[in-house]
């Protein structure tokens, strides 16, 4: 084999490398990033109550961090969850059971690093399992046919309704038109073109 076969090879051996080890990357960055969040299926518990499919966060040991602690937005409701904490932390550690955590004391000391986090107090002990503290929520109100936005801050009108002044109107959809992709709007049936309010 000449030297110059065996450069051509070697190049392309390493060029092959490097697109793996590129893709990989971005695999596995896409798969963190998927992973956020877990669908769980429907099913039924023991007492025979079913509970639909829905979404919740990544199971990984801190109840800081999931939709269901009080005082967290939830994406899939659109509100911040209601609740007491302390209550949360006993049926989250086991049904009423110890709330010792390693690095953090006893359940009496637990519960006084709540209490001073709810009264806005901070407490090294516990900065590394809470979020920084966001801003309220502003209030928003939702008129008639709208509902919130994804962040929880604004609202958005239905499909079939259009943003007017503070509240949403139908959109009117005239003879051989059909309502557009976003459903704020009408477009012209296939083989037909907007002239002024109509389609012809």
């Amino acid at each position: 084999m000449t030297l110059k076969k065996t450069r051509t090879k070697l190049a392309w051996f390493h060029y092959m490398l490097r697109s793996a080890a590129v893709m990989l990357a971005l695999l596995a960055l896409s798969a963190e990033a998927i992973s956020a969040q877990v669908r769980v299926r429907g099913y039924y518990r023991s007492d025979g109550t079913y509970v639909k499919p829905h979404v919740r966060t990544l199971p990984d040991g801190n109840p800081f961090n999931n939709y269901s602690f009080p005082g967290n937005y939830n994406p899939n409701t659109g509100r911040l969850t209601p609740g007491n904490p302390e209550a949360y932390l006993r049926r989250y550690y086991g049904n009423g059971g110890s709330l010792a955590t390693p690095g953090l004391g006893s359940e009496s000391s637990i519960l006084s690093l709540l209490t001073g986090l709810a009264q806005g107090q901070r407490d090294a002990r516990i900065a590394p399992f809470v979020l920084p503290q966001r801003q309220a929520w502003p209030s928003v109100e939702v008129p008639h046919n709208a509902h919130l936005n994804y962040f929880g801050n604004g609202w958005e009108c239905d499909s079939g309704y259009r943003r007017a002044g503070a509240g949403c109107e139908r959109v009117r959809i005239p003879p051989n038109a059909h309502l557009n992709y976003l459903g704020n709007g009408w477009e012209c049936d296939s083989g037909y073109r907007r002239a002024g309010a109509g389609c012809e």
